[in-house]
């Protein structure tokens, strides 16, 4: 007798629940929301300032125009030389008002620049304060062993499996471990800070890939 043929099974994906023994849901949603409004709020404002001015690109308008100019009348030889020394030192006028709105620029840029760093961190610092000692996530490390798993104690094993969930951020986050100061289960839980950082740090990539099509 022939055999049926088997029909092939489906590979499905297997949605694995995390085991978490706290879960502060409505602290995660008030941290995400204060990360992204705040990061939304600094890149505004950086970007603002960055931009030039109505003023400085009408000066660089005039600037290419003056310059356009200035060549076309040096190929006429020395019989335009009065209207090209005219036309170079109006080049020179233009040039030093340019370099006077940079520098200006660069000024409002390194104070915003400051402001931005002295407000992240006092927000960095509240954050922690409010939050010491307060996990908004921990790993339920009995779920985590299973009945009857003697190999590995509860503190260890939802350690672990916080490291494989984070990692490499596990290996290479200097931030994740300093966030996690006062924590008692400080190796498999995460702390306020680390929730309010990944939103900060979605904002910025997602603000960073739009700039760069805009660009295009």
């Amino acid at each position: 007798k022939r055999s049926r043929p088997q029909p092939k099974r489906r590979q499905t994906m297997v949605n694995t629940t995390i085991p978490v023994s706290v879960l502060r849901s409505d602290d995660i949603l008030l941290l995400l929301a204060i990360g992204a409004i705040y990061e939304i709020i600094i890149r505004t404002v950086a970007q603002r300032v960055k931009a030039r001015s109505l003023d400085e690109r009408n000066l660089r308008s005039q600037l290419h125009q003056l310059k356009y100019e200035t060549t076309q009348s040096r190929r006429l030889g020395p019989s335009a030389f009065v209207e090209t020394s005219k036309l170079e030192r109006a080049v020179l006028v233009k040039e030093k008002d340019l370099s006077k709105f940079e520098e200006d620029r660069n000024k409002r840029i390194d104070t915003v620049q400051r402001l931005s760093w002295n407000f992240t961190v006092a927000l960095n610092l509240i954050v922690f304060a409010v939050y010491y000692g307060v996990p908004i996530l921990s790993v339920d490390g009995g779920a985590v062993t299973g009945a009857g798993d003697e190999v590995m104690t509860e503190e260890a094993a939802a350690a672990s499996y916080m490291r494989g969930l984070i990692f490499p951020l596990s290996y290479i986050g200097v931030g994740l471990r300093l966030a996690g100061v006062g924590l008692a289960a400080r190796a498999s839980s995460l702390g306020a800070l680390v929730v309010m950082w990944s939103a900060q740090s979605t904002v910025e990539k997602v603000s960073e890939c739009v700039e760069a099509l805009v660009l295009q």
